[in-house]
């Protein structure tokens, strides 16, 4: 073939991508960046995009691919987000609060520095992302894939994480306390040595967690799943553990005086805390958990601390 026709496929290429940069920066309007706030970029291809330090308060992105887009250090207050592709996006110390994120995909974006401040990510996806270095308040990420995620320890942040997907999370020491988890798949994540004091974490699957020396007292525990989670040294002083399952949990050291393992009637779930998903069970399903605690199998020795007047099956390893 005549060298000047091969060279025909990698000239329509430059002229493709030339294209798409000329369409991308036709779609900002004069000035912006740095001032874009306000502005309408919804459903556009702004993959790419340089817009780092821009003010995008109030602008709407949704649906647009954002895939390796700058945005460190950009302003995003109210802006809407919602089902944008942030893969592999900048957002390192950009100001995030009050955004609509539902559904966007921050699968391994960087957030190195940023502050973020009542944002909705329901349904998102945060995976391989970390939150490290993160400064948030009021984070709902409520059935998110939080695969793998990386949280750090933090404190008076609070984080909806109702039905997230947090299997294999990072959350060894993690200050939790005041967080939702109801109904989040936990299994095999490491909760090592975490704060869960009065976390509201029914119906929560913990197969195979690592809960070791963690701090559940006073959560509530209705109807989770923890067959096999590791709880040598937990703190479950007061825990409330109705129709729990702990199949072959390892209870060695751990501390379960005060916590509720034997159903009674009048049934109550909690005194005072509301939680939607436990509202949503069926009768027949809210039935078939108001049950003792299922600690069959379960590993003990002479550090187990039981509630005073219970009396563990004959189905627990002592050792």
């Amino acid at each position: 073939m005549d060298a000047r026709f091969r060279r025909v496929p990698a000239l329509i290429g430059l002229m493709l991508m030339a294209l798409g940069v000329v369409q991308c920066g036709s779609a900002l309007p004069a000035g912006c960046p740095p001032a874009c706030a306000g502005v309408d970029l919804s459903g556009l291809d702004l993959r790419g995009i340089q817009l780092a330090g821009a003010d995008l308060s109030s602008a709407d992105l949704s649906r647009s691919n954002m895939q390796g887009a700058n945005l460190r250090g950009a302003r995003l207050i109210g802006t809407i987000l919602v089902d944008t592709d942030l893969r592999d996006a900048d957002l390192g110390e950009s100001v995030i609060s009050g955004a609509m994120m539902t559904r966007a995909n921050l699968n391994d974006a960087r957030l190195d520095g940023a502050t973020i401040t009542s944002a909705d990510i329901s349904q998102g996806s945060l995976v391989g992302t970390s939150l490290t270095g993160v400064a948030f308040q009021v984070l709902v990420l409520s059935q998110a894939d939080l695969t793998g995620l990386v949280l750090p320890v933090t404190e008076g942040q609070h984080t909806v994480l109702n039905r997230a997907n947090l299997r294999g999370a990072n959350l060894h020491a993690a200050d939790l306390r005041g967080d939702y988890l109801s109904a989040a798949d936990l299994r095999g994540a490491d909760l090592g040595g975490s704060m869960l004091d009065g976390v509201i974490m029914n119906l929560v699957d913990l197969t195979g967690a690592n809960l070791r020396n963690a701090s559940l007292n006073g959560a509530s525990l209705f109807g989770a799943n923890l067959d096999g989670a590791d709880l040598r040294g937990a703190q479950l002083r007061g825990a409330y553990l109705i129709g729990a399952v702990l199949r072959g949990a390892d209870l060695r050291a751990a501390d379960l005086r005060g916590a509720r393992l034997v159903a009674q009637q009048p049934f109550r779930i909690f005194d005072e805390e509301f939680d939607r998903e436990v509202e949503q069970l069926s009768a027949l399903q809210l039935t078939a958990l108001q049950i003792n605690a299922d600690v069959s199998g379960a590993r003990t020795d002479g550090g187990t601390r039981w509630p005073d007047g219970y009396l563990p099956p004959d189905s627990v390893v002592l050792e």
